[in-house]
């Protein structure tokens, strides 16, 4: 279960990461802070449980209103968290999710000392949140045997389903990353090669 707060501009942390964060997004983007709960923790001072929140950013295109949810790393995050990239309705198939998505992804890398971005529920639609305006949802429509047009879009934008015992939980790894984990897996490596086809890497890169 994800449990935000309420986003406000205010209480964002004062940290070089995010001062970067804002100079690289060079006003086209506002940031946004909430609290998750994560559950609760002992305290063995107080003899009780407390509530364990941590810090979720969110970035909001000025232009289209879309939003991507992330967790603000920890010290030995490897991976940055995040838990939602949505386009207002109006704005989706028209091309500029995926532009975005890329853009946010390269100012995150060069913010941050990560190995890439990782979300837990891309792979799938079992775990997609539930719309409550009744919407047709795309998502989970077959695209090819076996797999949703939400797998599919994600693939086309980096995503790779690198850990086997959990298939649903999307990694966008750092060029460097992804050609190591390539080396590692080579019988996992066609299955994910429209992946390092995407737009997050570099045309050299790509080729």
């Amino acid at each position: 279960m994800v449990y935000y707060g309420e986003f406000s501009p205010k209480g964002l942390p004062s940290t070089p990461n995010l001062n970067e964060l804002k100079n690289t997004l060079d006003g086209k983007a506002r940031l946004f802070v909430a609290n998750k709960v994560e559950g609760s923790i002992w305290n063995p001072i107080t003899g009780k449980r407390q509530r364990h929140d941590a810090c979720v950013v969110r970035l909001q295109d000025k232009k289209s209103k879309a939003v991507l949810d992330f967790k603000y790393p920890e010290a030995n995050d490897d991976y940055i968290l995040f838990y939602k990239f949505e386009l207002p309705s109006n704005k989706q198939g028209k091309g500029i999710g995926g532009e975005l998505f890329t853009r946010y992804w390269k100012a995150l890398m060069e913010c941050f000392d990560v190995r890439g971005m990782e979300s837990p529920v891309l792979d799938s639609p079992d775990q997609q949140p539930v719309f409550d305006d009744h919407r047709d949802n795309w998502r989970f429509e077959q695209a090819a045997p076996g797999q949703t047009k939400l797998h599919s879009w994600w693939t086309k934008l980096g995503g790779v389903a690198k850990d086997r015992a959990e298939p649903n939980r999307l990694y966008f790894m750092r060029f460097k990353q992804a050609c190591a984990w390539v080396t590692d897996h080579p019988d996992q490596a066609q299955r994910a090669q429209a992946s390092f086809g995407a737009p997050i890497y570099s045309t050299q890169q790509r080729e």
